[in-house]
């Protein structure tokens, strides 16, 4: 009995590690700068936004991966309410967090996450619909989208993000 524990034992962790490494083999994580254009109503309220955070990345079977993100992303008043104080809203500040799929095509990728943004000013979280479109080159992850927060209506914009992979 003796004699066939180690041998056992050996394989048991020569089958974890190997498992162990292939699940870390494509992963990368880094950090992102991001800007926002609101549109429609949300454009009369807010001006332009700009943010940062961390992104990871997961690859999964076949052409997919996994995405996540967490940040920050800050819109400035509206230039409007500027000029009209009686008109005037603050600016927003809100921390997403995204989660979602990547379905990766030659040179680009299409995506689609969804999430929380949870506001600085103890208001409720929004739920959040982001489809893109990106590519990524060696590190380099640039990305189009457009983002939907939702939330007794909604508020949306368009998004370009640049980040970098480790």
């Amino acid at each position: 009995m003796k004699i066939l524990f180690f041998p056992i034992l050996f394989v048991i962790f020569s089958t974890i590690s190997i498992s162990a490494s292939a699940q870390l083999k494509g992963f990368s994580f880094g950090p992102y700068v991001e800007a926002a254009w609101p549109k429609g109503a949300f454009e009369q309220q807010q001006g332009n936004g700009f943010g940062l955070g961390v992104t990871a990345d997961i690859n999964l079977p076949g052409h997919f991966s996994a995405t996540g993100s967490a940040g920050f992303l800050h819109f400035r008043k509206s230039i409007d309410s500027i000029h009209a104080p009686h008109t005037a809203k603050s600016s927003m500040t809100a921390l997403p967090l995204r989660a979602g799929l990547k379905y990766k095509l030659p040179v680009v990728y299409l995506k689609i996450e969804g999430g929380a943004a949870k506001s600085l000013k103890g208001e409720a979280s929004s739920l959040i619909i982001s489809p893109g479109l990106g590519a990524r080159i060696l590190g380099l992850d640039i990305q189009g989208n457009y983002e939907t927060w939702i939330k007794e209506g909604s508020k949306s914009f368009w998004g370009l993000r640049i980040a970098y992979h480790f």
